[in-house]
Protein backbone atom coordinates (compact mmCIF):
# COMPACT_ATOMS: atom_id res chain seq x y z
CA UNK A 1 0.00 0.00 0.00
CA UNK A 2 0.98 3.46 -1.27
CA UNK A 3 1.61 5.84 1.63
CA UNK A 4 -0.09 9.21 0.09
CA UNK A 5 1.25 12.09 2.58
CA UNK A 6 4.80 11.24 1.10
CA UNK A 7 5.87 14.27 -0.29
CA UNK A 8 9.42 12.87 -1.98
CA UNK A 9 10.02 13.63 -5.38
CA UNK A 10 12.49 11.15 -7.51
CA UNK A 11 14.37 11.71 -10.92
CA UNK A 12 13.56 14.20 -13.37
CA UNK A 13 9.63 14.60 -12.60
CA UNK A 14 9.75 19.00 -13.02
CA UNK A 15 7.81 19.06 -16.40
CA UNK A 16 7.99 22.33 -17.94
CA UNK A 17 4.98 22.58 -20.11
CA UNK A 18 3.58 26.01 -22.36
CA UNK A 19 -0.39 25.27 -22.95
CA UNK A 20 -0.63 21.42 -23.27
CA UNK A 21 3.02 20.99 -25.00
CA UNK A 22 5.48 19.31 -22.87
CA UNK A 23 8.91 21.37 -23.53
CA UNK A 24 11.78 19.33 -21.50
CA UNK A 25 12.01 17.52 -17.76
CA UNK A 26 14.08 19.26 -15.40
CA UNK A 27 16.35 18.72 -12.40
CA UNK A 28 17.40 21.14 -10.00
CA UNK A 29 14.39 23.27 -10.11
CA UNK A 30 14.28 26.61 -7.13
CA UNK A 31 11.33 28.16 -6.46
CA UNK A 32 11.29 30.98 -3.69
CA UNK A 33 8.00 33.00 -3.08
CA UNK A 34 8.92 36.02 -1.19
CA UNK A 35 6.35 38.10 1.37
CA UNK A 36 6.96 42.23 1.04
CA UNK A 37 6.35 43.60 4.15
CA UNK A 38 6.06 47.29 5.62
CA UNK A 39 7.14 48.06 9.14
CA UNK A 40 3.91 50.23 10.46
CA UNK A 41 5.86 53.19 12.93
CA UNK A 42 4.38 55.78 14.43
CA UNK A 43 6.13 59.34 15.37
CA UNK A 44 7.34 59.81 18.77
CA UNK A 45 7.06 55.43 19.16
CA UNK A 46 10.13 53.65 19.36
CA UNK A 47 8.67 50.26 18.31
CA UNK A 48 7.08 49.08 15.16
CA UNK A 49 3.31 48.85 15.72
CA UNK A 50 2.32 46.99 13.09
CA UNK A 51 3.75 45.06 10.18
CA UNK A 52 1.63 44.68 6.61
CA UNK A 53 2.18 43.03 3.49
CA UNK A 54 2.70 44.57 0.35
CA UNK A 55 2.86 41.72 -1.96
CA UNK A 56 3.70 38.41 -2.99
CA UNK A 57 6.59 37.97 -5.88
CA UNK A 58 7.43 34.27 -6.92
CA UNK A 59 10.72 33.85 -8.78
CA UNK A 60 13.02 30.26 -9.29
CA UNK A 61 15.95 28.78 -11.64
CA UNK A 62 15.44 25.62 -13.66
CA UNK A 63 17.90 23.32 -15.09
CA UNK A 64 16.69 21.23 -17.77
CA UNK A 65 18.34 17.72 -18.37
CA UNK A 66 16.95 17.65 -21.88
CA UNK A 67 14.34 19.40 -24.23
CA UNK A 68 11.52 17.16 -26.01
CA UNK A 69 12.19 17.99 -29.88
CA UNK A 70 9.47 19.71 -31.47
CA UNK A 71 9.48 17.14 -34.35
CA UNK A 72 10.00 17.62 -38.05
CA UNK A 73 9.57 21.32 -37.80
CA UNK A 74 11.86 21.97 -35.15
CA UNK A 75 15.22 20.85 -35.88
CA UNK A 76 17.06 21.66 -32.67
CA UNK A 77 14.76 21.28 -29.45
CA UNK A 78 16.38 24.38 -27.99
CA UNK A 79 14.50 26.88 -25.68
CA UNK A 80 13.96 29.16 -28.39
CA UNK A 81 12.83 26.71 -30.85
CA UNK A 82 10.19 25.26 -28.23
CA UNK A 83 8.97 28.56 -27.22
CA UNK A 84 10.53 29.08 -23.51
CA UNK A 85 12.34 32.27 -24.94
CA UNK A 86 10.61 34.41 -27.21
CA UNK A 87 10.95 33.25 -31.22
CA UNK A 88 12.58 36.26 -33.25
CA UNK A 89 14.19 34.21 -36.09
CA UNK A 90 17.77 35.32 -37.63
CA UNK A 91 16.80 39.13 -37.33
CA UNK A 92 19.23 41.75 -36.44
CA UNK A 93 16.23 44.05 -36.65
CA UNK A 94 15.63 45.76 -33.49
CA UNK A 95 12.18 46.42 -33.39
CA UNK A 96 11.42 43.01 -34.51
CA UNK A 97 12.98 41.50 -31.79
CA UNK A 98 11.49 44.16 -28.87
CA UNK A 99 8.47 43.27 -31.09
CA UNK A 100 8.87 39.30 -30.79
CA UNK A 101 9.93 39.95 -26.33
CA UNK A 102 7.10 42.21 -26.08
CA UNK A 103 4.32 39.71 -27.50
CA UNK A 104 6.24 36.67 -25.80
CA UNK A 105 5.94 38.16 -22.57
CA UNK A 106 1.91 38.62 -22.50
CA UNK A 107 1.60 35.34 -21.54
CA UNK A 108 5.00 32.96 -19.98
CA UNK A 109 4.11 29.36 -19.11
CA UNK A 110 3.54 26.75 -16.25
CA UNK A 111 5.97 25.27 -14.67
CA UNK A 112 4.19 21.75 -13.16
CA UNK A 113 6.15 20.01 -10.82
CA UNK A 114 4.55 16.42 -10.21
CA UNK A 115 5.52 12.82 -8.75
CA UNK A 116 7.11 10.35 -10.57
CA UNK A 117 4.50 7.52 -12.20
CA UNK A 118 4.18 4.49 -10.05
CA UNK A 119 3.17 2.76 -12.79
CA UNK A 120 2.07 3.18 -16.22
CA UNK A 121 -1.64 2.92 -15.52
CA UNK A 122 -1.43 5.76 -12.76
CA UNK A 123 -1.63 9.34 -13.38
CA UNK A 124 1.49 11.49 -11.63
CA UNK A 125 0.27 13.88 -8.76
CA UNK A 126 0.98 17.55 -9.17
CA UNK A 127 2.51 18.42 -5.85
CA UNK A 128 3.16 22.39 -7.23
CA UNK A 129 2.05 24.10 -10.19
CA UNK A 130 3.47 27.79 -10.77
CA UNK A 131 1.74 30.33 -12.82
CA UNK A 132 2.66 33.17 -15.37
CA UNK A 133 6.52 32.13 -15.33
CA UNK A 134 8.65 34.85 -17.52
CA UNK A 135 12.17 34.20 -18.44
CA UNK A 136 14.33 36.52 -17.00
CA UNK A 137 17.83 34.95 -17.84
CA UNK A 138 18.69 31.82 -19.95
CA UNK A 139 22.19 30.06 -20.54
CA UNK A 140 23.10 26.53 -21.88
CA UNK A 141 25.68 24.13 -20.81
CA UNK A 142 27.39 21.44 -23.36
CA UNK A 143 29.85 19.09 -21.92
CA UNK A 144 31.77 16.03 -23.77
CA UNK A 145 29.65 12.97 -23.01
CA UNK A 146 26.37 15.05 -21.62
CA UNK A 147 23.23 16.39 -23.33
CA UNK A 148 23.29 19.58 -23.57
CA UNK A 149 21.51 21.23 -21.07
CA UNK A 150 19.48 24.93 -20.74
CA UNK A 151 19.25 26.60 -17.97
CA UNK A 152 16.71 29.80 -17.37
CA UNK A 153 15.76 31.88 -14.63
CA UNK A 154 12.18 33.64 -14.04
CA UNK A 155 9.71 35.93 -12.30
CA UNK A 156 6.30 33.94 -11.79
CA UNK A 157 2.86 35.58 -11.05
CA UNK A 158 2.05 32.63 -7.77
CA UNK A 159 2.80 29.73 -6.90
CA UNK A 160 0.27 26.66 -6.10
CA UNK A 161 0.74 24.07 -3.54
CA UNK A 162 -1.78 21.50 -4.70
CA UNK A 163 -1.49 18.94 -2.07
CA UNK A 164 -1.80 21.65 0.22
CA UNK A 165 -4.52 20.42 3.23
Amino acid sequence: MTDTTLRSINGANAIIKIEDKVLGYAMGVQVQEVIALNRINVLGQVETQDIEPLGRFVSGSISMMRMVTGGDTVPGGGAASNALLPAHGLSDEGTVRTKALDTFMQTGFDLTIQDAYENENQEATVRYTIKGCRVSSHTFTLTRGMLMGVNVTFEAIRMIENDAA
